[in-house]
């Protein structure tokens, strides 16, 4: 009688710790799948950085949705054209949260076949780049950009895109980017001849506070930031405080042009000074962006 009992007992006890291994067993697999499962999401969602090499970051960066939902700095400054305002129409910023920006948001080689759309890389200094968006259109004379989209880019540990400019796309955008005289002076346009334009530019305030848009985006960097310097988004909305925007005194000079763009770079000759004025023409030239270098 007592051996039968001494087994029913075994028995029960072994079923017990069966149960109990068995349940241990089960809840670390689903604690493993479950670890698994959050571990791919985090890797879904917080991409590694595709490259600090800008020229094949953008690359990934247009083909893939989720590293442009990742390396999107936000609020992203959107410049874009107000068409219905009077008496004409006016450039206007935007500073979108993450919900209220348009993912995909640049567009990816078969976007870009299917828009007849042209991609390049227009800039790269330092910790800040930039890539455009255009049409060409044949005049009969020449090829010229048309309904070009820029969209600028800064570095701290990968790149991310901070801004993107729709101002110029179309012909009403060149009206109001560009247009003989500001709106509230009668200051006529020095040149559409850029050379001519910034020669006047450059020494004139009142030509400066005409031909400049505002508010003015811009980016300087921030050499205090830890670990390594970081490039810094800012944007003047003050005409009276931000004037003048230029002077060349005792600086290194340098010009690119092209169709409807040109670029200024200003270095210190024995210094870490290094500015990019960056213009856009419509009916006449106006600064719409400062790449300050400067360390």
């Amino acid at each position: 009688m007592a051996h039968h009992i001494a087994a029913k007992v075994r028995c029960t006890i072994q079923a017990t710790v069966f149960r109990a291994t068995m349940f241990i067993a089960v809840f670390a697999l689903l604690t493993l799948t479950a670890s698994s499962q959050a571990s791919e999401n985090d890797a879904s969602e917080n991409p590694a950085c595709p490259s600090t090499d800008f020229q094949k970051f953008i690359e990934i960066f247009a083909e893939d949705e989720a590293v442009q939902r990742h390396f999107t700095k936000t609020p992203l400054i959107v410049l874009d054209i107000e068409q219905d305002a009077k008496p004409r129409p006016i450039q206007i910023m935007d500073m979108q949260d993450y919900q209220r920006i348009g993912f995909p948001i640049f567009p990816s080689s078969q976007e870009r076949a299917k828009r007849s759309l042209i991609f390049r890389v227009s800039g790269i200094s330092g910790i800040n780049a930039e890539a455009v968006t255009y049409h060409l259109t044949n005049n009969g004379e020449h090829l010229t950009e048309n309904r070009t989209v820029f969209y600028r880019f800064s570095k701290d540990t990968c790149w991310r895109l901070v801004s993107i400019d729709y101002s110029m796309r179309d012909e009403r955008a060149q009206t109001a980017t560009g247009a003989e005289t500001d709106s509230k002076s009668t200051v006529p346009c020095p040149s559409r001849d850029f050379k001519k334009f910034f020669a006047i530019f450059a020494k004139d305030e009142t030509v400066q506070r005409a031909f400049t848009n505002i508010p003015l985006p811009g980016n300087y960097v921030d050499t205090e930031a830890w670990p390594e310097p970081i490039s810094v988004l800012y944007v003047r909305n003050d005409r009276q405080g931000t004037f003048p925007v230029f002077k060349k005194q005792g600086y290194a000079i340098s010009a690119g042009t092209s169709n409807r763009h040109a670029e200024i770079k200003v270095k210190g000759q024995d210094s870490g000074y290094w500015v990019n004025y960056l213009f856009s023409r419509g009916a006449c030239w106006r600064l719409v962006f400062i790449n300050d270098q400067s360390t």
